[in-house]
């Protein structure tokens, strides 16, 4: 993974709008195998219209494909406004979903795909953090917080979302 391509591919494209990026899943778990994709999570100022978004999903792919990654066809790139984010994060979905997940022990396959739980996902997944700001930081405090006030575990939720990887070992 080169962060700097990465990097300047979200300043080209985003230039002011950008307020902060970061790669989290597989990749940054450094799990990341031939069929891997690269996540990418990006906060931006503003919605983006229609045809700017689907240019940079779509430069994004063909981005990851050039480094050896397989992307997600749907979402190459995850791209949420500050605003939506402590949305998402504040959500009473969020809440049934996780109250419905430790009830199950399993996330609903249907909503584990959701942008609230993608979010909360993002936000508590190891990351390699490709631009900084503040408002990352405060956004995975309250990531965290959400699961401190869930009555179920957080050890038990981190596990339902996945989150329980560990990182290979080195020899």
């Amino acid at each position: 993974m080169n962060a700097d391509v990465i990097a300047s591919f979200l300043d080209e494209h985003l230039g002011s709008d950008l307020v902060a990026a970061f790669i989290y899943g597989s990749v940054a778990a450094g799990l990341a195998g031939p069929a891997s994709d690269l996540d990418c999570f990006v906060l931006i100022k503003e919605p983006l219209a229609r045809v700017q978004l689907e240019l940079i999903r779509t430069e994004f792919g063909a981005l990851q494909r050039g480094l050896g990654y397989q992307p997600d066809p749907e979402y190459p790139i995850e791209l949420f406004t500050t605003d939506a984010c402590h949305a998402a994060l504040g959500s009473d979905l969020l809440h049934h979903v996780l109250s419905d997940a430790a009830a199950a022990g399993h996330i609903d396959p249907h909503l584990a795909k959701h942008d609230n739980v993608e979010v909360l996902r993002a936000l508590l997944d190891r990351r390699i953090v490709i631009h900084h700001a503040p408002t990352l930081g405060l956004l995975t405090a309250r990531a965290h917080d959400v699961l401190g006030q869930h009555p179920a575990p957080p050890g038990q939720l981190r596990r339902i979302l996945g989150l329980d990887r560990e990182p290979p070992i080195r020899l």
